[in-house]
């Protein structure tokens, strides 16, 4: 064999191992995914599968690529509501609990009138984490044939009420 043949040779060897790395990692993504998948765990629980593919030795940017999110959301940390907004939130909810046959929207109405700038949106989204809602109306049952009446007056003075009301 020539110089050349055996440095051809050590780069595709070096180039196999990189492939079989690659692979690899994507195999170990690719489980932990379908995972996340079967479990639904959400976001939450793929960022719990990116970081225990880092501690695996996979790179952060790889693990966030395939499961499909920014690396900025992995390092997001939720902040806490500010005190405006725990104030409209416990007033909300006072308003809810007093007024259960009003809407988030009437709400909103209220909170304004009480001096408090907020949105409907604001006020939708409390709403929704605080499990608010109006009992769901029921439909009104449909007649299945058109209404005939009940008594037909044939002659003046026959059925006076009839009379009346389908003159």
């Amino acid at each position: 064999m020539e110089k050349s043949e055996i440095r051809r040779i050590r780069e595709l060897e070096k180039e196999n191992v990189e492939l079989k790395k690659a692979l690899g990692e994507h195999v170990i993504m690719l489980n932990a995914t379908q995972e996340v998948l079967k479990k639904g765990l959400g976001l939450k629980g793929a960022k719990t599968i990116v970081r225990l593919g880092v501690q695996r030795g996979i790179s952060e940017r790889k693990a966030c690529e395939v499961m499909g999110f920014n690396r900025s959301s992995l390092r997001y940390k939720l902040t806490g509501l500010c005190a405006f907004t725990r104030r409209v939130e416990a007033k909300a909810i006072e308003l809810a609990r007093a007024h259960q046959a009003n809407g988030y929207k009437m709400i909103t109405v209220m909170l304004k009138r009480l001096g408090y700038p907020t949105g409907k949106t604001r006020v939708h989204n409390i709403w929704k984490r605080n499990g608010l809602a109006l009992p769901v109306r029921k439909k009104r049952k449909k007649t299945r044939f058109p209404y005939v009446r009940p008594c037909r007056a044939t002659k003046l003075n026959e059925v006076w009420c009839y009379d009346f009301l389908f003159a």
